[in-house]
């Protein structure tokens, strides 16, 4: 299976699934990849492939068909821009935890409901703050960043 296809199946099920109005889906810019610079939505959930670890085969014997095993790490981010001369800050820190707190919730409750071959997709924490915190620079950028395990099997 192609990595972007399972960050892109990631991506449509936090899209699909997105029910919060702060923010509401139509101010959230979905990707996969990394951020996207040129987009002009402040709010991004980001998807991406982080990691693949060794594979694991599994089956009857060597005669037989064998199978694999993964457990590949994807990262969702969840980014927001803060604007030169924007002073609302603590709103903004409300925002972007939100969207963490929506994923967390989307991937916890829809962990069993990808399409086959993926088996499960779950969380491995609630997220890291990576962002500057306390900072007076502007622009700033606001991230949490959430580890996925996606198990899948051929």
């Amino acid at each position: 299976m192609v990595l972007e296809t399972v960050a892109k199946q990631i991506k449509d099920m936090i899209e699909t699934n997105w029910s919060i109005l702060n923010p509401a889906v139509a101010d959230v810019y979905f990707g996969t990849g990394w951020y996207e610079k040129d987009e002009p939505q402040r709010r991004q959930v980001i998807v991406s492939h982080i990691y693949s670890p060794p594979t694991r085969w599994f089956g009857a014997g060597y005669a037989a068909n064998l199978h694999t095993l993964t457990h590949e790490a994807y990262q969702v981010d969840c980014w927001l821009r803060v604007d030169r001369g924007e002073s609302d800050l603590t709103g903004d820190e409300l925002s972007v935890w939100n969207m963490r707190e929506e994923v967390f919730r989307i991937l916890n409750n829809q962990r069993k409901n990808f399409i086959p071959p993926i088996g499960l997709v779950i969380p491995l924490g609630r997220g890291l703050q990576l962002n500057e915190q306390a900072s007076n620079r502007q622009p700033r950028m606001f991230r949490w960043s959430i580890r996925v395990q996606a198990n899948y099997k051929t």
